[in-house]
């Protein structure tokens, strides 16, 4: 189980349209046993998928953030900076 998470950035997914529309429920697996249990797991979870679709899509747009900020540390919200 995933702990609460909130985004460093507050609650806003960036990138690209493929991360706000990320759905774990498609996600493919070599073997379809190991489909079927990570998806039982999930499903077993509070908030099942779409708590697990929130989680991924943050963590991604966080890291995304991080590398843009990295080339841009004045844009740095954390920081005092902003674009």
């Amino acid at each position: 189980m995933f702990p609460p998470y909130r985004s460093i950035w507050g609650n806003h997914t960036v990138g690209t349209p493929r991360i706000a529309h990320l759905d774990t429920r498609v996600a493919e697996a070599t073997n379809e046993a190991d489909r079927m249990m990570i998806h039982a797991l999930i499903e077993q979870m509070p908030g099942g998928f779409d708590a697990m679709n929130s989680f991924v899509r943050e963590t991604i747009s966080d890291a995304w953030l991080e590398c843009i900020f990295d080339d841009f540390p004045g844009a740095n919200p954390k920081t005092g900076g902003g674009f």
